[in-house]
């Protein structure tokens, strides 16, 4: 088989997509009301997102006291109808649910008549329409054809061409790893041609997709989304992402229907009804960890998880609504991530401290409203706890060092509170120095040389974080040459550190992977070559070194023109990283750590601003913000591809 066959089976694969741009600029129109966004006009007709033309129409909002008859005789006025189907809305529970169903037309022009007209009243009563979805339409079956000079090609076994090398002959192995290299949506086209194809998906699907993440379905119809969910769903187990704003509550219907074996959901900015979740939830009664972060809950979500016996992870961050009540009646949980939930309760707290026995992890940072009460509660109840991740509070909480098995503290400072934050990291030096692994202070200018000091007593530590420190300098990393078991140490900002010192840490921590120097502004190119040069000269390091440079003098280019560098690099002994990914920069889980009282992003003071500026301040110029919200923003780009003016992607990630 060639790269031509390849090619080919590509191309057929995107029957769709050439579908549509042949009608580019052509007589192109799309539904102005946003519930009928699922249709394009097309030479006064009617076509679905998937290039089908629109025969069989939605109806919906039909009192109940409408008949069939009732619903024929209006449309009649449209064209023939060659059919009326109405059944109860089963999203409605209450007595008088109105009706919804389809109305079938015999020709094209009848149904995209309907589509056109902005209101339909029967009877004086108002009711809704919107074109049948694709795979309810009588030619579904053709939107996968390829026109060809005159005639449709079929997507049939016999009708694929036999010049030269089929690919049909192909083993399964060899389409499988065909069915690799195509997109998401290629692949469901693909599976849709024949039951061999179907079953080379699915097998494909048993090792791809285990995980899913959602944001793949980005540029993939509803139906494919379907046909996808149908195919593969058996084998999902864990779900990722944000489901896309359009169609949103279908998407979580085909998840709820297909996804059978489902034990992990985590879903970002993926706001639904209280309905809608309770529905999904139901569903998997077995769900092992879920993640719901910025989904605008409330309270009342809760009670829809309390029938999860075997949740043993919760992650609600940024749920800004949220007290924290019914949360303890979870009392199998062992993580509970409640990041950024200000308006979270002590007294709840206390409840979920005194009710979670197994809890392990626990994540309250900017949980503002603590009291020197739960941390009496969480020595006394949290005896398995070993993470810890919280704000500052005013008052003194060198107590947490008290907890039986605490193994991991992330500290986020609003402010300096040093007599407090001494008094900890000696409580862990006297408790915890044997078993303490993880430290992470995310505070500006916080440190001192006592603070330091302490911190080398933590013989055991594995993982520091101790960047935008003036007080972390020479000195300090003298001092950290002592933990000997470190394997990642973040120093970014730190702008008093030298080739010396660093170079000294990193041959004395033997075990160290991970160096974060970024905006270390005097470390140079002559430390990774020194660097390259001491990893060399010893044998004791089984894991690559990652240096994440951006900021510092190091050039990119000449790193990356390098030769020792190129050759080291090769050898797995370094791997320098100048664009981090966000866990890198130090967020963590798409959540900006840094941004606290003093704004989005922290300046170094040796930075000079004056040149991001113009000298015009534009006094006489407002340019007021947007008021649209996340939803709406989404909501134009799965709708028309395209961010709305004055946003951009970077607008809606950051």
């Amino acid at each position: 088989m060639s790269i031509f066959d390849v090619l080919a089976l590509r191309e057929y694969s995107r029957a769709t997509f050439m579908m549509s741009s042949v009608f580019t600029g052509e007589n192109f129109a799309v539904s102005e009301d946003a519930d009928n966004q699922n249709f394009s006009m097309r030479h006064n007709r009617a076509y679905t997102e998937d290039n089908v033309l629109v025969y069989n129409i939605f109806v919906y909002s039909i009192p109940k006291q409408f008949t069939e008859n009732d619903v024929r005789d209006y449309f009649t006025t449209f064209g023939n109808v060659i059919d009326v189907n109405l059944v109860p809305d089963k999203k409605k529970s209450r007595r008088a649910a109105p009706k919804v169903g389809f109305v079938n037309f015999s020709d094209p022009e009848s149904a995209a008549s309907v589509l056109e007209k902005n209101t339909h009243r029967l009877q004086g009563w108002r009711i809704g329409v919107k074109a049948g979805d694709s795979w309810n339409q009588p030619n579904a079956e053709k939107a996968c054809s390829v026109k060809v000079r005159d005639s449709w090609f079929q997507p049939t076994i016999t009708s694929i061409p036999t010049d030269g090398t089929n690919f049909t002959s192909l083993n399964d192995d060899c389409l499988e790893i065909i069915f690799g290299m195509l997109e998401l949506k290629e692949q469901v086209r693909f599976a849709r041609v024949c039951q061999r194809f179907h079953d080379i998906f699915q097998m494909h699907c048993k090792r791809e997709f285990k995980n899913f993440d959602l944001y793949k379905m980005c540029d993939v119809t509803l139906w494919e989304i379907r046909d996808f969910f149908r195919f593969a769903g058996e084998n999902i187990e864990s779900i990722y992402g944000s489901v896309p704003y359009k169609n949103r509550k279908r998407i979580v219907e085909f998840i709820r229907t297909f996804c059978t074996k489902l034990k992990t959901i985590k879903l970002d900015d993926s706001k639904m009804n209280l309905d809608c979740l309770k529905k999904l939830l139901r569903r998997f009664p077995h769900l092992q960890a879920l993640a719901l972060r910025d989904c605008a809950l409330s309270d009342v979500y809760i009670e829809t998880m309390t029938h999860l016996k075997h949740l043993e992870t919760l992650e609600l961050p940024e749920n800004y609504e949220l007290t924290g009540k019914s949360i303890s009646k979870l009392t199998q949980l062992k993580v509970l991530n409640l990041y950024g939930c200000c308006n979270i309760q002590t007294s709840h707290l206390v409840d979920i401290c005194e009710s979670l026995p197994n809890l392990k992890a626990l994540d309250i940072r900017r949980c503002e409203r603590l009291s020197p009460a739960l941390l009496d509660v969480m020595i006394e109840h949290c005896k398995e706890l070993e993470i810890l991740k919280m704000s500052c509070p005013e008052f003194p909480y060198e107590r947490v060092a008290l907890l039986p098995k605490l193994k991991h503290l992330e500290l986020l400072y609003y402010s300096l509170y040093g007599t407090s934050q001494k008094r900890l990291l000696a409580e862990l030096v006297a408790h915890k120095a044997d078993q303490f692994e993880i430290l992470k202070i995310v505070a500006k200018n916080t440190l001192t040389v006592e603070h330091i000091d302490l911190i080398s007593e933590l013989r055991q530590l594995k993982v520091l974080f101790v960047a935008n420190n003036p007080a972390v300098n020479d000195d300090a990393l003298d001092a950290f040459c002592k933990l000997q078991q470190l394997e990642e140490l973040t120093i970014k900002g730190c702008g008093n550190i030298t080739n010396r010192a660093l170079l000294r840490l990193v041959q004395s921590c033997k075990q160290l992977r991970l160096l974060n120097i970024q905006f270390c502004k005097k470390i140079t190119m002559d430390f990774l070559l020194e660097t390259i040069r001491a990893l060399k000269a010893t044998e004791q390091r089984k894991k690559t070194l990652q240096l994440i440079v951006y900021g510092t003098s190091m050039d990119y280019y000449g790193v990356g023109e390098c030769e020792e560098y190129k050759e080291a690099a090769a050898q797995s002994l370094v791997k320098v990283i100048f664009h981090a990914s966000n866990k890198e920069l130090g967020l963590e889980e798409g959540v900006d750590i840094y941004n606290i009282w003093d704004g989005e992003h922290w300046v170094d003071d040796e930075d000079d601003l004056t040149d991001d500026y113009d000298d015009d301040d534009d006094e006489d110029l407002h340019f007021p913000d947007s008021d649209m919200d996340d939803d709406d923003i989404n909501f134009v780009y799965d709708v028309f591809g395209v961010y709305p003016p004055g946003h951009d992607i970077n607008d809606v990630i950051w």
